[in-house]
């Protein structure tokens, strides 16, 4: 069993586009027995450097009750580099806060993996797009998944990535596989869920 617990990008591992909107409870739409999924909100990594944080012990929550047996797939920080890190340009920091509070709440569990930031299109964006879920442009937040991912594989190498197949996918034809978020091409889509399901068995995590 892997549990894989994020932002809205969980989605992906569900096989499902509706998002469980029961924060912290497995989702009701996961189509494989062997992945269970849990929307924690707009949760990012750089919360998880803070106990007391309400997403923190939403987390928490969830991970005293995951036996250590089981693997868990953490899926943070999408929402850090688009709102937060060109503006505060504090990748290492943040990225150094998610590792600790990870540590902390999985004492005793092996199995644990990162997410490694896939890309967002370059659509929808002006000379700077600045909006309520948007600081900065494509290339300056391009930029700060690229640092942020640096960063992970400089802490753990137990960081689980589809960026290797995305990769192969043609330029012209990777929005087939993304979803139009509120005009934000940052989700992948369900033409993408045999791809994920494949590549976790391929690192034998389920």
């Amino acid at each position: 069993m892997i549990h894989i617990i994020g932002d809205s990008h969980v989605k992906v591992f569900s096989g499902d586009d509706r998002l469980s909107l029961d924060i912290g409870k497995p989702s009701i739409y996961d189509k494989n027995k062997n992945i269970r999924t849990y929307h924690v909100g707009d949760c990012l990594a750089y919360s998880l450097g803070e106990r007391e944080n309400h997403r923190y012990q939403t987390i928490k929550s969830i991970t005293d009750k995951i036996p250590v047996t089981d693997t868990i797939l953490f899926v943070l920080g999408e929402i850090d580099v688009r709102m937060h890190l060109v503006k505060h340009d504090n990748a290492l920091y943040c990225v150094a806060r998610y590792i600790t509070g990870v540590l902390e709440l999985l004492r005793g569990h092996n199995k644990v993996y990162l997410y490694e930031l896939h890309p967002i299109l370059n659509l929808n964006f002006t000379d700077r797009f600045v909006s309520n879920r948007n600081f900065g442009t494509f290339e300056e937040i391009e930029s700060k998944r690229k640092e942020f991912n640096r960063h992970l594989h400089f802490f753990t190498n137990k960081v689980f990535s589809i960026n290797g197949e995305l990769d192969k996918i043609p330029e012209e034809k990777k929005i087939n596989y993304y979803l139009d978020f509120w005009g934000l091409y940052n989700h992948l889509n369900l033409d993408f869920y045999p791809i994920v399901v494949n590549e976790l068995a391929l690192n034998g995590m389920i």
